[in-house]
Formats: C-alpha cells, structure tokens, sequence
C-alpha cells in the first residue's frame, strides 16, 4: 500500500485560513465598503457580468467544475448537472465553464498541484472558444482550498488574449456526497462491543473487508483510528501517528472532531470515514456531522488513555457512482 499524506497537522490550519480567505472575499471588510467586483468577461466586444460561480467536485477525475453564468441556471438543469458530474455547455447564455484538475491523492487545492485546466467560452458571438493545457494557458493566477466533498475552493483566472480579456475571481463550496446513513439516535451510553474489539465490514463492488484489530489515538484534537484486517505489528502506531506507513497497514482510517461539552454522536462536528479496497484503492467521506457518516454510538473517556467506543454505518457512492458500504463497531483504548 502507498503512503498516505491524509494525517497531516497543517490541514486543520489550512482549512481555516482557507475559510477566512473566502470570508474576505465575500464580504466587505468594513462598514460601507464595497463588495469584490464580479466575474467578469468580453468576448469579441461582447461584455459579460457573471453571478458567483456555481462549482461541483469530480472526486473520479479529480477535478473541480465550475461554470459562470449570467442567469441563474433552472433548479432542474442544475440537479441533472450535479447528478451528471458537468455544467451544461448550450443554452445558458453567455457562460464560462473552468475546470480545474489536481494531483491526484491531494487534498490542498494548492496552485503548484493543478495538473490541468479547461476554460470554456459560451454563448459569446462566433464559434465556442476553448482553453486548455497549464495554469498559464487558463490565466489561472491563484487557487486554494479544500478537494473534496464539502470542501471549497478559492482562487482567480484573470488574462487576456486573442479577441477575450477575463477576470473570474472565485469561491465556491462543493456539495456533500450523498450518503445513505443510519440516524444518530441510538444509546450512546453503552459499548456496542467489549474493550480490545474491533467488529465489521466495509464492501466495494464485490469486495469485503473484514476488521479485527484496531488502534486509536489523538493528534492535536483530532481523535483517529484505524482498524485491520489481521493483527498489526507492534511499531505501526508510531508510523501511524506521522501520518503515513508502510506494508500491512490498516484497511480503514477513520477521523473524529468533537465537542468535548456535548456527549455521543451529538457532539461530533466532523467524521471522516476511509476505506482501501485491493481494486479501487482508498476511498474517503468527509461530513461535518455524525449523521452524515451513519454514527449512532460514540462513547468513552476520550483522552489520551482513555477509550472510544463507536458504532456506525452508511454508504456512499464512490468511483462511477458504485457504492461504498461500511458497518463497523469497535472500543479500544486510546494511545497515550
């Protein structure tokens, strides 16, 4: 199995200069000033003012797809293109679709890890007008932000050329993954399963991973665990705790933030749940909400130490839509 890059300490500040980056540049700084100048585009003499840009996050091809409009896009036709994975090309009106492509395994929007862009012209005068190749050749100055479902991504594409001049700054939120998960209303007061127990299953496409063992611990407030197929050895924790390893390493990665005033599944503010099948690799959901990854128990003196006990299970679509399922319990005592 490759290394992972998923555990770093600097996501959670990242993440946060990322949303104060989109706060600045969505709301006036002070009192009476002015809001950002909107996207904006001339083509062939034809100018164009834009709405924010709508923006959804193809996890398959990696890619960020967003498209300026200058009429809002029917309800209708925005479903089927969130369901489809694209922005439609006809029949918007003056529009411009951005794609922005990344590293894959990234998930910083760092501007060195775009890997490729498309900017689209649309319902201008003249044939369609297409750009594609590097950052430059898009005019894409900046990019930020979080890639994935429920992340955001910030940045701009301003430039000039053969009969266009453009300037598109953007900030756009992508939508959860659809999950079809259990309500978090179940006792969170007792173990689903005795200490040192690890119980469940993840599938994928005709695969099926069966847990046993488990590790928990904390990075800064983040309480991580990872659970195995067989019985770790014994120095996996310390690679586990860098944030990386090596062969025989966990087939699941899970992630809690929690709010240490509030008690069971209620006070947890995000869950990340990583399964990593032999076909397919390591798939991943983010959510900001116990229900979103199917929590119904978690429970324990959660402090290095201590213990966490949990119970959860969902699905979610994943590669061509193909869904990922996991039902997963475990209480296991958390590294010092």
């Amino acid at each position: 199995m490759t290394r992972f890059e998923r555990f770093l300490p600097a996501v959670a500040a990242v993440t946060r200069r990322v949303a104060m980056a989109a706060l600045l540049l969505a709301v006036p700084a002070a009192v009476g000033a002015q809001a950002p100048p909107a996207p904006r585009a001339t083509v062939r003499g034809a100018a164009a003012t834009f709405l924010p840009p709508l923006g959804l996050w193809d996890g398959d091809a990696h890619t960020a797809r967003l498209i300026f409009v200058t009429t809002p896009l029917a309800p209708g036709v925005e479903a089927a293109a969130r369901r489809d994975g694209a922005w439609p090309e006809d029949g918007v009106g003056p529009a411009i679709t951005l794609d922005l492509t990344f590293a894959a395994g990234r998930y910083s929007a760092a501007l060195p890890d775009l890997t490729a862009c498309a900017l689209g012209f649309h319902g201008f005068r003249g044939q369609p007008l297409t750009l594609s190749g590097s950052a430059k050749d898009c005019h894409v100055i900046s990019t930020g932000g979080r890639l994935q479902p429920a992340g955001m991504l910030i940045g701009l594409a301003e430039g000039t050329g053969s009969g266009y001049d453009v300037r598109l700054p953007f900030t756009v939120m992508f939508p959860p993954a659809a999950t079809t998960a259990a309500p978090a209303t179940a006792d969170v007061t007792a173990p689903p399963v005795p200490l040192g127990t690890v119980t469940g299953t993840g599938t994928f496409m005709g695969q099926t991973l069966t847990f046993t063992h488990g590790l928990a611990w904390f990075t800064a407030e983040r309480l991580e665990v990872a659970l195995f197929t067989h019985a770790p050895s014994s120095g996996i924790l310390a690679e586990l705790r860098t944030g990386s390893w090596g062969e025989g390493g966990p087939a699941a990665t899970l992630a809690f933030e929690f709010d240490r005033a509030k008690s069971g599944p209620a006070a947890v503010t995000y869950c990340y749940v990583n399964l990593t099948f032999p076909k397919g690799g390591p798939m991943s959901l983010n959510v900001n909400q116990a229900s979103g990854c199917g929590l119904t128990t978690f429970t324990g003196a959660l402090t290095p130490g201590g213990t966490v006990a949990a119970q959860l299970s969902g699905t979610a679509p994943m590669r061509d839509r193909q869904p990922m399922a996991w039902r997963l319990a475990f209480h296991l005592p958390i590294g010092k």
